[in-house]
């Protein structure tokens, strides 16, 4: 029932305001797909069976079987991006990228797969972008359904309890973690901005917060995008704070910051406002919708963003 009723609204969203791309330009682009923390390659499944029976083979489409279950934690993000850019490459004429790609990415990999356009090499673009639950500003907050979700984990659901907001950063804020746990790259404490900065290997590069050597190919990657659709829900229950998906954040009260207003928008780190003033930007938060829900939805409404 929330499968169809949220089925019903992206539709709805996408009629009225996301109108495909012209046809002539986006038949045969393959769609790779990119899991999020703890998935499998599989997770799609139902979504691209979906997809098939509306779209029939329109479309190629390719799950990602890399850094899956527990590798997706404990591999660093930079590593993981810079090992699908190099899957990407080696295998772009088995999977017939020449002409554009499409991505799609579920949760952390909705973050990893804005990171691996930023970083895609010049012979190689990726055409729409599609974010579904990521945590595109961070992470501020446990994810509240961590240990309901995947119990076969053995997660300690105290020491999970205990890493609140207030408290994660003494554990995230260094080198080893920086360099063993995924979550980490992207925790970002609004009342601990010096040490994110300073410490953080990931989110403060691909979201060009700090000066580095990339910082222009990352901006003008983005800009390669036809397209860039995110979409989030306030009833997402392992985002944290849930609205990071369309980036939107929190500041140290929790209080509410909307996307105009948040660093990344406002100076254009790498684009977004640009993206978003040309009329390619989507950010889009139907009520409802949590966080395993999201890979799961009948995708009519994806295959129309995607132009197919």
């Amino acid at each position: 029932m929330v499968r169809r009723k949220v089925m019903d609204l992206v539709i709805a969203l996408v009629l009225s305001e996301a109108a495909p791309l012209p046809l002539s330009r986006t038949l045969n682009h393959t769609t790779i797909f990119m899991h999020g923390l703890f998935g499998h390659a599989s997770d799609f499944d139902w979504m691209q069976g979906s997809m098939r029976a509306k779209f029939g083979n329109s479309t190629r489409m390719h799950s990602l079987p890399l850094y899956e279950g527990r590798d997706s934690l404990r591999t660093p993000l930079l590593k993981q991006r810079d090992a699908i850019v190099k899957y990407l490459v080696a295998n772009a004429e088995s999977l017939q990228l020449a002409g554009g790609f499409n991505l799609v990415g579920h949760s952390q990999g909705a973050l990893l797969g804005r990171a691996v356009v930023q970083a895609l090499p010049a012979n190689l673009q990726c055409r729409v972008l599609v974010s579904l639950a990521g945590p595109q500003l961070g992470q501020w907050g446990m994810c509240d359904a961590l240990t309901d979700l995947y119990p076969h984990l053995g997660l300690n659901s105290t020491i999970v309890k205990a890493m609140t907001s207030d408290a994660a950063w003494l554990a995230f804020y260094n080198i080893i973690a920086q360099d063993e746990l995924s979550v980490a790259n992207y925790w970002n404490d609004p009342g601990h901005q010096d040490l994110f900065l300073w410490t953080s290997h990931f989110l403060p590069y691909v979201n060009n917060l700090k000066s580095h050597a990339d910082m222009e190919r990352f901006k003008a990657n983005f800009l390669r995008l036809e397209k860039a659709v995110f979409l989030g829900s306030i009833a997402d229950d392992c985002i944290n704070p849930q609205l990071s998906s369309v980036f939107q954040f929190v500041d140290t009260h929790r209080h509410p910051v909307p996307t105009s207003t948040v660093r990344e928008y406002d100076q254009d780190t790498f684009g977004l406002r640009t993206m978003h003033q040309r009329g390619d930007l989507v950010l889009e938060s139907p009520p409802g919708v949590t966080h395993l829900v999201a890979p799961s939805i009948d995708r009519a409404g994806l295959g129309c963003r995607l132009g197919i």
